[in-house]
């Protein structure tokens, strides 16, 4: 039986840092919130680089480290939570070309911070759908300090950052897929926002006066309270849905990666599922804060490198775009 699985990731992590303590120094956040989120810092990319150069940095890495011959990826698919370098524009066309590659269909993907998961059902079951394609690239980038304050937004503090990974078909894959399951409760569609130029903006401004334009807000903060109810449910109802389906147990599960971006948040989770730190991307929240759709691949890079993991090992992950949409995916190594 043919499987769709994760045979290799690459990343791009810029060396630069910024210290957000400088929000609290800066007046811009209360030491209570900053303390709540629990980021100390953040990777910050060049600021004349766009976020497809970090894709192709990611991808060119990816392909030269694992010897790929570039004519034998069929698909690839861009994703990123901020907004790719123009609008009406390609940014997987624009890395298709850089990267050369030849025999590709490529496109891309947006649902903010969870585009992967998406991405990565997309490719599945186009790959599984055509006995020819046996080779895809996921690629994505988010550069976040022309959108936000400080890198902070919305409640989280963000960094920069790019990542690859290579996608294979075949009867014995690496980290193959095993369920996927998601969930869009469409109601909380003004809790992320960002006009990026677009001709609607100044009617939403004449709305709601708060906003500033090109940085991401919460255009209406009135259904917060009602998600702060909902949140760690509606992790737990797909948690426990793509376990069913998977006809696994949580017991079962090695590694667990949780949405990123929020140490109160993550600690909710992992009470509410009784879970070990230990077994989550936790630990690495501190030092990268919330790393938009990059994120995942980043911290399964780390989960990957941090756990001794046999082939075999189960991984959960969890995460959600904006919408907002919740969605889990097991893995098995």
């Amino acid at each position: 039986m043919k499987h769709v699985g994760i045979s290799s990731i690459a990343t791009y992590i810029p060396t630069n840092k910024y210290s957000t303590h400088n929000l609290v120094k800066k007046g811009f956040m209360q030491e209570r919130v900053y303390n709540k989120i629990g980021v100390k810092e953040v990777p910050i990319g060049e600021e004349q680089e766009t976020p497809t150069e970090m894709a192709i940095k990611a991808g060119r890495k990816l392909l030269l480290q694992e010897n790929v011959d570039f004519q034998e990826i069929n698909l690839l698919v861009y994703v990123g939570a901020t907004p790719p370098d123009f609008l009406l524009w390609s940014a997987a066309a624009k890395i298709t070309h850089e990267l050369n590659l030849k025999n590709c269909f490529s496109f891309e993907i947006q649902l903010g911070c969870g585009g992967l998961q998406a991405a990565f059902q997309a490719i599945k079951a186009m790959m599984l759908s055509n006995d020819k394609w046996t080779k895809a690239l996921v690629v994505t980038a988010d550069k976040w300090g022309p959108y936000t304050k400080e890198r902070s937004g919305a409640g989280l503090i963000f960094g920069d950052s790019a990542a690859a990974a290579l996608l294979e078909k075949g009867n014995n894959v690496l980290n193959r897929f095993i369920c996927f399951h998601g969930h869009t409760d469409g109601q909380f569609h003004s809790l992320g926002h960002l006009s990026s130029g677009t001709t609607y903006t100044k009617r939403l401004m004449n709305q709601y006066p708060d906003l500033v334009e090109n940085q991401y807000s919460i255009i209406d903060g009135s259904t917060i309270p009602l998600l702060n109810e909902v949140n760690v449910a509606n992790y737990k109802k797909v948690a426990t849905q793509v376990l069913s389906d998977s006809k696994w147990e949580l017991e079962d599960v090695s590694c667990i990666i949780l949405p990123s971006g929020r140490r109160d948040l993550m600690e909710r989770i992992i009470q509410e599922l009784s879970l070990s730190v230990e077994k989550t991307n936790m630990p690495f929240l501190a030092q990268q804060g919330d790393l938009g759709a990059p994120g995942l691949l980043v911290d399964l890079e780390n989960i990957l490198n941090c756990h001794n993991l046999k082939k075999g090992d189960k991984i959960l992950i969890l995460s959600a775009g904006v919408g907002i949409t919740w969605m889990a995916l097991t893995l098995q190594v």
